[in-house]
């Protein structure tokens, strides 16, 4: 499970985004890539503005954006996240995941 800090900003990194066509599959660096975190009421975590949008980097089918460290969340508290990719063609990706509030100061 992903974990993120509590109280200071985290990086999110999405890499490996592929889609596969009749002619095979390879990356995609010009996708949308949206990214939101739900409470456990399965409503958007307050503290910031959602969807959250992950740019590309310079490595092929890799995004990064951040998370504000205004978010509402708890340490040790598990929350669910989820992410849109939309190639050009489509959407061809949607990730559910959880991930672990943890206080920074708590866990190196």
């Amino acid at each position: 499970m992903e974990t993120f800090d509590v109280g200071s900003s985290s990086t999110l990194r999405l890499s490996g985004v592929t889609i596969t066509t009749d002619q095979g599959t390879g990356t995609v660096s010009d996708a949308t890539v949206l990214f939101t975190m739900y409470d456990s009421d399965v409503s958007e975590m307050p503290g910031q503005v959602w969807p959250t949008l992950l740019e590309p980097t310079i490595t092929p089918g890799e995004y990064m954006g951040g998370l504000e460290p205004t978010i509402a969340a708890k340490h040790n508290w598990v929350y669910n996240t989820e992410t849109i990719v939309t190639a050009p063609s489509g959407v061809i990706k949607r990730i559910v995941c959880e991930m672990q509030a943890q206080d920074a100061s708590c866990c190196d």
